[in-house]
């Protein structure tokens, strides 16, 4: 007990020089947002995915895979597009999959435009590093500047890129794992969808919707609250 009060005031040390945002929807489609301290505050909307960026820029998408754009103070505006889930690196960071499991890319200058490849799950890191997963459960990989994608040895159902461009994912068994040096390791714990911050920053739910901080050397911390998806930047 008290090694893992020393790690979450270390987290805590860590984010004293910066912010952290966190958001997430629950199993009814109703969102709610919070800091480090995970003091959920419900916003207005109705989302089955959401996504923070690194500079707090907010998007999601409903039920009817219409996609909103956070503007402040509990309102939300309808950008146009239709996707099943997307991916907030910050507000000119972008990345989107839709219903037929096409790639998209924003910005705020030319709209949405269409990438090569097919994914049903795609995450961006604040360098414009991207990750994703197509319905066979492969993982791929997109460099910064690069206009193709390399597949990564694997097998996932979530990706989740970091900032600093730390990678972690889960597989169909609720199996979870981190990337490191070029390679899957095993992290005790299950879940159904994770959310990389940093390296030392990861957040995740399980199958009951039961939210996770992740304390490192494989310890987690239950965090308050349920949620079907969650994101933190």
């Amino acid at each position: 007990m008290k090694c893992m009060k020393k790690k979450l005031k270390q987290l805590e040390e860590n984010l004293l020089t910066g912010s952290i945002s966190i958001w997430g929807v629950n199993d009814k489609d109703e969102v709610f947002s919070s800091g480090f301290n995970v003091d959920w505050q419900k916003m207005d909307g109705s989302l089955k995915c959401v996504s923070v960026g690194k500079d707090g820029f907010v998007m999601g998408v409903n039920a009817k895979d219409e996609v909103y754009c956070y503007l402040g103070h509990n309102k939300w505006e309808r950008v146009p597009g239709a996707l099943k889930q997307l991916s907030v690196g910050h507000k000119n960071l972008i990345w989107g999959v839709n219903s037929q499991n096409n790639i998209f890319s924003f910005h705020h200058k030319h709209g949405w435009k269409q990438e090569s490849g097919s994914l049903v799950q795609i995450s961006v890191g604040g360098d414009n590093d991207v990750w994703g997963v197509n319905d066979k459960e492969d993982v791929f990989h997109r460099k910064a500047n690069v206009d193709h994608w390399q597949q990564v040895e694997g097998k996932l159902v979530h990706v989740s890129c970091g900032n600093d461009g730390s990678v972690w994912g889960v597989n169909h068994d609720g199996q979870i794992f981190q990337r490191v040096n070029d390679k899957w390791n095993g992290i005790q714990g299950a879940a159904v969808q994770v959310s990389c911050v940093t390296e030392k920053i990861v957040y995740c739910v399980n199958k009951d919707d039961t939210i996770f901080l992740y304390l490192g050397n494989n310890q987690w911390k239950q965090l308050p609250g349920k949620l079907k998806y969650i994101s933190a930047r």
